[in-house]
Order: C-alpha cells, then sequence, then structure tokens
C-alpha cells in the first residue's frame, strides 16, 4: 500500500506538502506585493506628469 506514495512514510508526504505550500504562498504574497508596488510607482508617475503639465500650462499666461 505504501509504495503509491513516493516519501518514506504518510508523514513525510505531509510535510514535504506543508512546505510546498508555505513557498508557494510566500512566492504569491511577494509577486503580489510587487504589483502593488508598480501600480503605486505608475501613480507616483502621473501624478508627477499631472503636476509638470499644471507648472507649464500656468507660465504660460
Amino acid at each position: 500500500m505504501h509504495d503509491i506514495f513516493r516519501f518514506g512514510s504518510i508523514m513525510e508526504g505531509l510535510v514535504f506538502i506543508a512546505v510546498q505550500s508555505v513557498i508557494l504562498a510566500v512566492v504569491l504574497f511577494y509577486e503580489y506585493r510587487r504589483k502593488a508596488l508598480e501600480e503605486k510607482q505608475k501613480d507616483l508617475k502621473s501624478l508627477i506628469f499631472d503636476l509638470e503639465m499644471y507648472v507649464k500650462h500656468k507660465h504660460k499666461h
């Protein structure tokens, strides 16, 4: 029956799955953080751009 498992015992299999899940969770968390940071950078860039346009526009008048 235990030949189905690649691991020595069911416990080792569960530990392996738990470790894989933790690694996946960490990777997904960092991916999410990176995406959120990219969004913030885009917002900042557009804000700076808007300010520059506003200043240039004000200069013309």
